[in-house]
């Protein structure tokens, strides 16, 4: 027998997921929760339910599954993000009202000249991706829908244009949690790392026009005809909560960085995502200021018990009972070390891992 190491197939336990197994385990259980969607099963629940079979799967009693369920609710992180989602929805709410995103579209399709209409289809949702935040589709989306009302685009293009353009800027946007970690983990100067990633926004943009928006060109038709002088003075208003949030995400996030340096609950991904609510909250008191300037009336979170809005709500909950689920299974944690001891390519573990990592956890910070 040689000396070359070979991964046993076997089911050899190693503290959680039965070795060599996990990573097959994870695939499983995620295709498990997309066909419960498929029959009707509401998405948020079949996250939570899945979570919970993995975390069963990989060894842990029904009883810990379900201690593990209750403990989500009494995390900081599950409230913070729950908060988050609610004031995304509302700055959605803003963006997407009729006057405001006429405005919008009619100043980019003016302002961008011959490139008008490719504009009106991209600024939406590069402008919402410049704020890293959870359900930020849901801003984004109803300006695609506004912007192509008057074509044959089917909704798939339109999802696909509203997800490629407000993702343009993951690649080294520093507010991402990502592009934090990611500087952080591999001890790279920021200049750097800026210099090396900008060009994959660069090209993210180009094939996402070359090969989403492109094809399809020829059967959009949209002509606005507006005051120029009154379109940038409504489209600054629109802007400015937007600016704020950015702005005021950084200033709190260095913030709490100085304030809070080893305070465990307020440190990592919490400190994170309390900088980006407390941004969120800055911009939402400028919207509320505007709504009540041209209304003369209180308009927040009106539409917050709606069905759209608690639908939204509950997977957003099922997503981190789900989160909370896989970090207790360790089945990431096993798939990794299933990979290093399996004489795999490290090339391929590299490639492999973050994307694993990002279809069971949905977040950068996952790898």
């Amino acid at each position: 027998m040689s000396g070359k190491q070979y991964v046993p197939v076997s089911g050899k336990e190693v503290s959680g997921c039965t070795f060599m197994f996990a990573t097959l385990k994870i695939i499983i259980v995620f295709i498990g929760m997309l066909v419960l969607n498929r029959i009707k099963v509401p998405l948020s629940f079949a996250l939570m339910i899945g979570g919970i079979g993995l975390n069963i799967w990989c060894g842990k009693s029904l009883e810990e599954a379900m201690k593990v369920f209750a403990g989500s609710f009494l995390r900081l992180d599950f409230w913070l993000l729950v908060i988050i989602t609610i004031f995304v929805l509302e700055i959605g709410r803003f963006l997407t009202e009729k006057e405001n995103s006429d405005s919008l579209l009619r100043a980019a399709l003016r302002w961008g000249g011959k490139h008008g209409v490719v504009m009106s289809l991209v600024l939406p949702p590069a402008l919402v991706g410049l704020i890293p935040m959870p359900a930020g589709a849901l801003c984004s989306a109803p300006m695609i829908g506004q912007a192509t009302d008057n074509s044959r685009w089917s909704a798939s293009i339109k999802a696909s244009v509203n997800y490629w353009f407000r993702h343009l800027w993951e690649y080294w946007w520093p507010l991402y949690a990502g592009v934090i970690v990611a500087m952080t983990q591999f001890d790279m100067p920021p200049s750097l790392f800026f210099v090396t990633q900008i060009p994959f926004t660069i090209v993210a943009f180009l094939s996402g026009y070359m090969f989403i928006i492109k094809p399809h060109l020829q059967e959009f038709s949209k002509r606005i005809q507006s005051d120029n002088a009154s379109e940038v003075v409504a489209v600054r208003e629109i802007l400015f909560p937007i600016g704020l949030i950015i702005v005021a995400t950084i200033i709190f996030s260095s913030f709490l960085q100085v304030l809070f340096p080893k305070i465990t609950v307020l440190s990592g991904e919490n400190q994170r995502m309390i900088g980006i609510l407390a941004g969120l909250g800055t911009g939402i008191i400028a919207i509320v200021c505007a709504d009540y300037r041209r209304a003369g009336k209180l308009l927040i979170f009106r539409n917050m018990l709606s069905k759209k809005s608690i639908a939204v709500i509950l997977v957003i909950m099922g997503v981190k009972i789900f989160q909370h689920q896989l970090e207790s299974s360790a089945a990431v944690i096993k798939a990794s070390e299933e990979m290093a001891m399996s004489n795999m390519r490290v090339e391929y573990i590299i490639a492999f891992l973050p994307f694993l990592a990002g279809v069971v956890t949905g977040v950068a910070v996952g790898f």
